[in-house]
């Protein structure tokens, strides 16, 4: 059970990294990753809740503050992040589509 709760979170989590890095590194395919880097971590927040989903979200940010340097890390974390936890929220209160997307 840990086991699985464990793999539910680090799969997005090394998602979300790849993608954001894709995007840095390959700057022709940066605006086609960077439409689905958020998505992982909207799915762990509503899938695991907002504890998992903000936690998810800290550790993407943490890894690319070290591994990649502190513009990454807090670049991903005012683009990505703060639009992963809105889009979510929305969702999650049952807001229609297009109040999901004024958000």
């Amino acid at each position: 059970m840990i086991k699985t709760a464990i793999r539910d979170i680090l799969f997005p989590i090394v998602l979300t990294s790849v993608l954001f890095l894709s995007a840095i590194y390959f700057p022709f395919w940066g605006a086609l990753f960077g439409i689905f880097t958020p998505i992982p971590l909207i799915f762990v927040y509503l899938k695991r809740g907002k504890r998992e989903g903000l936690l998810a979200l800290f550790i993407v940010a943490f890894a690319l503050l070290i591994f990649v340097g502190a513009h990454a890390g807090v670049m991903f974390f005012v683009e990505y992040g703060v639009a992963a936890i809105v889009i979510a929220e929305t969702v999650s209160r049952g807001y229609s589509i297009e109040r999901v997307i004024l958000f």
